[in-house]
């Protein structure tokens, strides 16, 4: 009876789940997408009043083949994220539309260049997107890296659509996706070890070209480390952090130039964590103000426009939605389960 059941589950299709905003209310679509995306790091819509996405996956064995189409935003994965989630799988993502640049980088991954990109999760990533739609495969590291010949050197890597073997591979992966429908859990598992094979060969026989500097996006690293430990000092500001890493004023404020200046990026931290405040039951007693205060904003009214300007609802709306958890139900399995794989497949 057992080899019957696991014959059976062999020819069960992929598990597959749907994550799509389209007629969820607006403000709670905003709420459920940064927290998505929070499990992995931090993201900024460029215009959360048209907010819609769509993510879509496949678990192919240990594999899990994905699709997205979303809004313009920017992402940050900081090695405090790392070490909280322990994450530190690869991405390798195709762009069908618009693309991906790193912060650091005069280099753009393009749609209309077929080019194909890779994100180490166990390294910072600091990224900008135009609105854009991608096919993406997760693969744990203990498979990839003993497969490349620099395990340690592919994060926000760009590869040229342009060479054969990258288009091969988006080949391979868009095949894969449009059968990925009918294919068994068997032939999921037979096909996840060649598709390995074939991006180790991409990433291996392609000649690195670097997407960013080495040392500005580690010196960038090191002071959103310490924006973050000290978030909620009073005395943290952009003279205060230019002295404690000796460089200039006009420096710091060219390393924050695309992340909307270094007073913008000191205040997202400490709405990042009044955000979390609010969303938090056992804070439930204190007042909106004073979560404000504690966060570092004297002022209500500037709180509560800065919190609506970066998450697209207000404080109150907010707290609301958390707090009223039947709400979030129709979306609450397809986290866990997207959260489950990323976390249980060897990492």
């Amino acid at each position: 009876m057992q080899g019957a059941d696991d014959n059976a589950a062999d020819q069960s299709p992929l598990p597959h789940f749907i994550l799509d905003t389209q007629g969820t209310p607006h403000k709670q679509a905003l709420a459920i997408w940064h927290e998505q995306v929070g499990l992995l790091g931090q993201t900024r819509l460029k215009n959360p009043e048209r907010f819609h996405a769509r993510v879509e996956y496949y678990q192919l064995g240990a594999l899990v083949l994905g699709s997205a189409k979303t809004q313009a935003q920017s992402f940050d994965r900081s090695r405090y994220q790392i070490g909280r989630d322990g994450v530190s799988h690869y991405v390798l993502q195709f762009y069908v539309d618009g693309g991906c640049r790193p912060r650091f980088g005069a280099q753009t991954a393009s749609s209309a260049s077929g080019d194909f990109m890779t994100f180490d999760c166990a390294q910072p990533q600091m990224t900008e997107t135009p609105d854009y739609a991608s096919i993406h495969l997760f693969v744990p590291r203990p498979l990839l890296a003993p497969l490349l010949s620099a395990p340690d050197e592919q994060n926000m890597r760009i590869f040229s659509g342009g060479g054969a073997l990258v288009g091969m591979f988006r080949d391979h992966l868009i095949a894969l996706w449009r059968r990925a429908p009918l294919l068994t859990v068997r032939e999921g598992e037979a096909l996840a070890k060649p598709t390995l094979e074939l991006a180790a060969t991409v990433i291996n026989g392609s000649v690195r070209e670097d997407a960013a500097s080495g040392v500005q996006l580690a010196l960038f690293d090191m002071i959103c480390r310490h924006v973050i430990d000290h978030a909620l000092n009073p005395e943290l500001t952009p003279e205060s952090i230019a002295a404690h890493f000796a460089i200039s004023p006009r420096k710091l404020s060219y390393l924050f130039e695309n992340a909307g200046g270094i007073a913008s990026y000191i205040g997202e931290q400490r709405m990042h964590r009044a955000r979390m405040a609010l969303a938090d039951s056992a804070q439930r007693h204190k007042s909106i103000s004073d979560i404000a205060e504690a966060h570092g904003f004297v002022h209500p009214q500037s709180f509560t426009r800065a919190f609506q300007r970066l998450h697209g609802l207000t404080p109150r709306e907010f707290r609301a939605l958390a707090r009223d958890q039947r709400s979030w139900d129709p979306q609450l399995l397809t986290r866990q389960m997207w959260w489950k794989w990323m976390t249980s497949i060897p990492s």
